[in-house]
């Protein structure tokens, strides 16, 4: 799922400020790019050698640090079930570990970031942008979860109103919630405190890469109709990349291989205004491996625990369980500059994911669809040489065609997480 700090990650106000289209990059990229820039840029110079030579430059590296406080009123994205069972601290979900480590639903997140930035424009003109960097996450009442984030960026315009991008990002250590780990059926029914949860643990790793290009460039021809609609620029990208999610042990059944495909059309319209919208589908695939459950024999005709009859309630199964699931997603941003150095951005998403299993024991996943919805609002200042200062507020809400009832199948599927914080960054 979207985190808030993934939600309009880039505005479309930067489409104001770069040479060539710089929308934003998706998570995922190929190392086989940068063979590929390397073999675009030099088709071009093959091809252009009376290009007019200008003077390369190359200022070295700059420096630019962030901090972000978030407020989140429910950073383990719990169903109403669980926050209820969650307040309550039952003595045998102490004993199972239901939420041991999850000591407040709501939390207050300290991003703190580094990032190193140079921009190297070659004889033609054009830059290529390297951007590596680091942030770490402090979940000031939830320590566990706390982690650090790698990521890269590099941009490589190739002229014409066209550009490559490539984005790598790594998260470790990521605690996500406790999951049922396995039970104890001694008598044919599992009480609450006989379960056993463990920690989800994840690592993952993303990479994309996207051609960006310009659908249009101001010219004397075409101005009179680009000047009734007032769009002043629009660029297209198109992105396409891989992703990889791996749980630690005993959540191997919990891995994702994703490939993840974008295609965004932002425009220019006016003085002060940019929009931007965006379509993503996404394939995240997991292994149908077996994982311990907890079902009713007769719902389903099968002697789970081997007893001899079909009657018993609540005992423990060890059956297949697919995660797989098709993703899309309809994103929207509005950028207005309402006052020298200020803007303001408005950005909301809708996302509906299918899943795929066909399982015959696996009745959370079987036949499930869920919906989310996401807004977010951001007020930027930009003030002295090289200072930003930002408030955002928004909200994501999942809801699904299965019942969130914690104790019928310990799987979240429907959720609201309402979050509002302020940051600020300098480039040095």
């Amino acid at each position: 799922m979207t985190s808030s700090r993934e939600l309009g990650r880039r505005s479309a106000r930067e489409l104001r400020s770069a040479r060539a289209p710089t929308a934003t990059p998706t998570r995922f990229a190929a190392l086989v790019v940068l063979q590929l820039a390397g073999i675009a840029t030099s088709v071009r110079s093959q091809d252009d050698p009376a290009a007019a030579s200008k003077n390369a430059r190359d200022p070295g590296w700059t420096v630019e640090a962030g901090f972000k406080a978030v407020y989140e009123d429910n950073v383990f994205h719990l169903s109403e079930d669980s926050l209820d069972r969650w307040r309550q601290n039952h003595s045998s979900d102490r004993t199972s570990g239901r939420f041991h480590g999850m000591d407040s639903a709501n939390d207050v997140i300290l991003t703190t970031e580094l990032q190193f930035k140079r921009k190297i424009t070659d004889d033609h003109g054009d830059d290529l942008r390297i951007e590596p960097g680091i942030r770490y996450l402090t979940y000031t009442a939830n320590p566990k979860k706390s982690h650090p984030e790698f990521f890269l960026e590099m941009h490589q315009e190739l002229g014409s109103g066209r550009a490559l991008a490539l984005d790598l990002e790594y998260q470790r250590d990521v605690f996500a919630r406790n999951y049922l780990a396995d039970v104890t059926d001694t008598v044919g029914n599992v009480s609450s405190s006989e379960r056993r949860y463990e920690d989800g643990i994840f690592d993952e790793w993303s990479a994309s890469a996207s051609l960006e290009q310009r659908l249009w460039k101001r010219a004397k021809d075409s101005w009179a109709f680009w000047h009734t609609l007032g769009i002043r620029r629009l660029d297209l990208d198109a992105g396409l990349g891989v992703g990889r999610r791996w749980y630690y042990v005993p959540f191997s059944n919990r891995d994702r291989d994703r490939i993840a495909s974008r295609l965004t059309l932002a425009a220019q319209i006016g003085d002060d205004w940019s929009a931007t919208v965006g379509y993503a589908y996404d394939w995240d695939r997991t292994d149908n491996g077996r994982e311990v459950l907890i079902r009713d024999e007769d719902d389903f005709n099968r002697d789970f625990n081997s007893d001899g009859d079909l009657v018993d309630q609540n005992v423990r199964a060890f059956e297949r369980v697919d995660r797989s699931r098709d993703q899309q997603e309809i994103e929207a941003r509005l950028v207005w500059d309402f006052a020298k150095r200020w803007s303001a951005e408005l950005g909301g998403a809708v996302q509906v994911q299918e899943y795929r299993s066909n399982e015959p024991v696996d009745e959370v996943h079987r036949d499930r669809v869920d919906r989310v919805k996401k807004l977010k609002l951001d007020v930027e200042w930009r003030f002295r040489a090289n200072w930003k200062a930002s408030l955002f507020a928004g909200l994501l809400r999942e809801d699904s065609n299965r019942n969130s009832a914690t104790d019928a199948n310990d799987e979240e599927v429907g959720y609201k997480n309402y979050f509002v914080g302020a940051g600020t960054s300098v480039r040095f």
